[in-house]
């Protein structure tokens, strides 16, 4: 068993060096049982690391070229170009050796899988999903359509997102897309001469501000324009943008032509791809924040592999130090830190109390929201009748004033969906925030009694959360019921005066509001209860297997080596040694980590 000091502690591009996570595994596992644990850890955080994810939304009103600017990116037209806007489906565009795609649905319909032997093939596959001609309306349900694809620039982990065009038919679909950006690393927002950019982008664009920090534009189809002009055009907008959306932050403004530089990659042309603006695009946006994103990965994972490594000695010092002393000073100090201990359970339990208390709080807090959400989507629906109404010469068609308020629905709830979810979440997050530093506290009281009871070096621990970054993007998938059931009318009712025909047809539209309301609100309400038990769930988890963590790597392993003694006398010099030599070993390898903020 020897350590390999010759290993560097950061790889080529100064992130950390993944190869020390496979020496520190070897080792502890050449330790036997005990410390199977910790190597499993950490060769999970490794491949963690392998697996990282870059999410770069894609944002644009139609026909501005979202579809050709990512066909430039993935080097060949695999990627359909409609004379229409495409239908509201999110599509991820992630590496795979095979081009293919999957296809998720709506109402817990089987995904299917479909791959596809070129990029012609891919086209027509995708068409088939995504496309407003051959799959008008979503009739087929699709919920999100992933596709596979050996572009190079995927290669490490970055996934394009395509989003449907801003500003269409359908409120609703902007309001998806804005409800689902924060959970993408970053977003480019295309705009282009024709016409150079409108007041519904502005607009939109103040929304995405609020929600994504790392928003970087495209003026596309620069082709179009002279050189003066195109100058021109670029001050123009930058002076918009400026103004409008970044309001004196840093403004990066890419100006490119994606048709031509789809054109050069197809052609192989690597001067035509530079003059068109997407290869610096390509280096910037991807390469560069990319490889920032994994730095940022890279060293969230040495953290907590120096924090398992720190558990993983902290056991080794322990029972080192357990074998040096006399069974009875070993029986004293063994003693002391069960006080500790059971002084920590205790603790614990009350803290459970308290965030079993905090929970019903912000239960009670999502059924307030709720009953607000109904009022207000009451009278908001029922305005929309009344607008109609009063444009009327006569008592309006029913109809017509279902389909109004039909309309209405998905937009008003996915607008009101992004303001309550915020607003709970940052209630959740206060909560969360205020009880890791107490349940924190409590592991760290544990590992401070040994380290003090049995003079072993005090090691820093990391950060519970520090994973949180590497969270997968998600679309939101709430369907919004709209229908109307249909009550048939009796035969007197078309034979009565219009006033009395119309308080009727009041009275029918406004119970009908009332059961859509409470279905949606119901909905809503039910998907943000179940999050928040999963997320209270996952608190507790998390911090029962940290403290289990901990008392086996201090506690656990005092107890075992006495247990041990206690039972006979055995020669213990050779264990003393292994231990010793392995801890050095590690300790060498463990200063190589990066430390984090200690």
């Amino acid at each position: 068993m020897r350590a390999s000091n010759d290993i560097p502690h950061q790889a080529a591009d100064g992130s950390f060096n993944p190869e020390i996570a496979v020496n520190i595994r070897d080792i502890l596992k050449s330790l036997g049982p005990d410390f199977l644990t910790y190597a499993d850890t950490i060769d999970g955080l490794r491949e963690r690391l392998a697996r990282r994810r870059f999410h770069l939304a894609v944002l644009g009103q139609f026909k501005r070229g979202k579809s050709t600017l990512l066909n430039a990116l993935l080097g060949e037209p695999a990627l359909p170009v409609s004379v229409v806007p495409l239908t509201a489906i999110p599509t991820f565009i992630s590496y795979g050796e095979r081009r293919g795609l999957r296809v998720e649905y709506q109402n817990g319909r089987p995904a299917e899988e479909f791959n596809a032997d070129d990029r012609g093939a891919l086209s027509a596959l995708l068409a088939r999903y995504v496309t407003e001609e051959l799959n008008p309306a979503n009739r087929l349900g699709v919920r999100q359509v992933d596709v596979r694809h050996p572009a190079p620039i995927l290669r490490d982990g970055v996934v394009l997102i395509d989003t449907p065009g801003i500003g269409s038919t359908y409120r609703h679909n902007t309001e998806a897309t804005l409800n689902f950006l924060p959970s993408c690393d970053a977003a480019l927002f295309l705009v282009s001469a024709d016409p150079p950019i409108t007041e519904v982008e502005v607009a939109f664009l103040g929304e995405v501000r609020r929600r994504m920090r790392r928003l970087f534009f495209i003026f596309n189809k620069i082709d179009y324009l002279s050189a003066d002009e195109l100058s021109k055009m670029i001050e123009f907008v930058s002076g918009v943008l400026g103004e409008k959306v970044t309001r004196g932050e840093e403004l990066k403004l890419f100006p490119v032509s994606a048709k031509r530089g789809l054109e050069a990659r197809v052609a192989g042309d690597s001067a035509g791809w530079g003059g068109s603006g997407m290869e610096e695009v390509e280096r910037y946006l991807v390469d560069f924040l990319a490889r920032k994103k994994n730095a940022v990965l890279a060293d969230a994972v040495a953290d907590k592999i120096r924090e398992t490594l720190g558990d993983a000695l902290t056991r080794l010092d322990l029972a080192a130090r357990s074998l040096e002393l006399s069974i009875v000073d070993l029986e004293e100090r063994l003693k002391s830190m069960e006080t500790t201990v059971e002084d920590v359970r205790r603790q614990v339990l009350y803290s459970g109390d308290v965030l079993a208390g905090e929970r019903k709080r912000l239960m009670a807090t999502l059924e307030e929201q709720a009953e607000a959400l109904r009022a207000s989507a009451r009278s908001y629906l029922r305005r929309v009748v009344d607008g109609l109404w009063e444009e009327s010469a006569e008592t309006p068609d029913e109809n017509t004033l279902r389909e109004a308020v039909a309309d209405a629905i998905p937009g008003y709830f996915e607008h009101h969906l992004a303001r309550m979810s915020g607003e709970f979440d940052a209630a959740v997050k206060a909560v969360f925030d205020g009880h890791r530093g107490v349940l924190e506290s409590h592991i760290e009281k544990v590992r401070d009694a040994a380290a003090e009871l049995f003079n072993v070096p005090r090691r820093a621990s990391g950060k519970a959360d520090s994973l949180d970054m590497t969270a997968e993007p998600y679309w939101v998938t709430h369907r919004w019921n709209s229908t109307f059931v249909p009550v048939p009318r009796a035969l007197i009712e078309r034979v009565m005066p219009e006033g009395v025909r119309g308080k009727r047809l009041r009275r029918r539209l406004e119970r009908q509001i009332d059961e859509l309301v409470i279905y949606n609100v119901e909905n809503l309400r039910w998907s943000t209860l179940q999050n928040l038990d999963a997320a209270f769930r996952k608190l507790e988890l998390d911090y029962d297997n940290r403290l289990n963590e901990t008392l086996a790597a201090t506690h656990g392993a005092i107890r075992a080596v006495y247990e041990r003694r206690s039972a006979k006398s055995e020669e213990i010099s050779d264990e003393l040694t292994l231990l010793k030599n392995a801890s050095e070993e590690l300790g060498q390898l463990y200063n190589k980590l990066p430390a984090g903020e200690e």
